[in-house]
């Protein structure tokens, strides 16, 4: 999802990882080599669900495997940036907001005259009173923050569904569709002027 009107975009891919699997080796090994595989095809890969809170552990137990790439961490969230994309725009940890820990964070950086944000979120999986509650958060962050002009990148895992055709989950209970769910994601892409680009 994109609000913009510049041709070239960084590229970000988002990816909800579902734990580091420190403790599986298989599976930690195949999450490292995609990672490393994403960074260096991409200027920014978006992660959510580490499970991990501690930047040190994290960094330690599998970050530090991830190369030529600058990381970014939140509350069981983070941001890759490619190394040379990084130096380019000078992206430090001063460039990185944690909106609502857990939920939503956001890189930001200046390059030719513009302002680029990237707004990663994951909303709340369970309960629909935190979605609302969350979304319309962010929409307030969005109004408080960027400006009129600003280029602004949003992706990540939005945990409802709009209508019945979306119902495909890994959830024993698939979502259903909520008009007041539906309501505040509406009230969301209104004000931030996001446009949804479908996966291919």
């Amino acid at each position: 999802m994109m609000a913009t009107d510049v041709e070239v975009l960084p590229s970000c891919v988002f990816w909800n990882m579902r734990f580091l699997s420190v403790h599986r080796h298989e599976t930690w090994d195949a999450k490292i080599k995609n990672l490393n595989s994403m960074i260096q095809s991409r200027n920014i890969v978006a992660l959510s669900e580490t499970h991990v809170g501690d930047k040190i552990t994290a960094e330690k137990l599998f970050f530090t495997h991830v190369k030529a790439s600058r990381k970014f961490y939140g509350s069981g969230m983070a941001f890759v940036v490619a190394e040379e994309f990084a130096k380019l725009h000078n992206i430090v940890d001063r460039n990185v907001t944690e909106i609502i820990p857990g939920v939503a964070m956001c890189l930001r950086w200046a390059a030719d005259g513009n302002n680029f944000w990237v707004l990663h979120f994951r909303l709340d999986a369970s309960s629909e009173l935190s979605h609302v509650q969350q979304l319309n958060r962010l929409t307030d962050w969005y109004k408080q923050n960027v400006s009129e002009g600003d280029l602004l990148i949003v992706g990540g895992d939005r945990n409802f569904t709009e209508h019945d055709g979306e119902r495909e989950s890994s959830r024993r209970t698939p979502w259903r569709p909520s008009p007041r769910m539906n309501e505040a994601w509406q009230r969301f892409l209104s004000e931030t002027q996001v446009h949804i680009l479908q996966q291919p």
